[in-house]
């Protein structure tokens, strides 16, 4: 990604190429991916607070470790005991020219107060990490309460949400994963839609998943799907058109 390939077709290639990694593994490769990537403008100025310019970072996979380490401690709240088995040498990434003591001390030193912009644009783009364009439109839209809230929102790894199968089982669905250990919770908007709050993503390893009870659907898509019911709310009889903007 680094290197300008996009960052789904870079993270597809790394996986398939990786060897034995489990799903718990992959996925949080997966989120780390896409945290970095979110978080690249606030990660890169914390890096030159501590006197790590990018600049002068030539290698790439020097800048992913320093992006990463600082993530896991300034997003994840880690320190250098539990970051260091994950990125000291010998270390997941070659070649590299950092030593462990210069990661170390992203973790341990004390990271100064960067300096305030006078512009309100600016200070939100910083602290959300969005390019500068986009939070001057959206600026132009929404008033300065609104749009914190909303840059916000949009920097969260969003929820995991599912269909159950067939129509009309979500309470016995809900209670099956519940006997399995997976905390779920039913989206009030529509009826057939639950909410993971586990973050472990255990679900995709449970026999309801297996059984093909659930399928990932975002909330939005299902109430498209309750909208466009004929009336009666039944399509039994009728051929549909699934028309899908989905990758591929």
């Amino acid at each position: 990604m680094l290197k300008g390939d996009p960052l789904k077709a870079a993270l597809a290639t790394a996986l398939r190429e990786a060897e034995g990694l489990g799903g718990q593994e992959r996925r949080f490769v997966a989120m780390a991916a896409r945290e970095l990537s979110r978080h690249q403008r606030l990660l890169d100025l914390a890096a030159r607070q501590l006197g790590h310019s990018h600049a002068k970072l030539v290698m790439t996979e020097d800048q992913a470790l320093v992006r990463y380490t600082l993530w896991r401690r300034l997003f994840c709240g880690e320190g250098w005991t539990r970051i260091g088995p994950e990125v000291r040498l010998p270390g997941p990434v070659r070649p590299r020219t950092l030593h462990d003591a210069v990661l170390e001390g992203l973790v341990t030193k004390p990271l100064p107060e960067p300096a305030a912009s006078e512009s309100v644009v600016e200070r939100l783009a910083t602290r959300y990490s969005f390019p500068g364009w986009l939070t001057q439109r959206l600026a132009d839209v929404y008033p300065e309460g609104t749009l914190a809230g909303l840059m916000a929102s949009l920097d969260e790894e969003p929820a995991l949400h599912f269909r159950v199968r067939p129509a009309g089982t979500r309470d016995a669905v809900l209670a099956a994963l519940a006997e399995e250990g997976v905390v779920a919770e039913a989206v009030p908007s529509s009826p057939d839609a639950l909410r993971v709050a586990d973050a472990s993503h255990r679900i995709f390893e449970t026999k309801v998943m297996k059984a093909r009870r659930l399928q990932v659907q975002d909330v939005g898509s299902q109430l498209i799907v309750q909208a466009c019911l004929p009336p009666g709310g039944t399509l039994q009889g009728l051929t549909v058109a699934d028309v899908c903007a989905g990758a591929g």
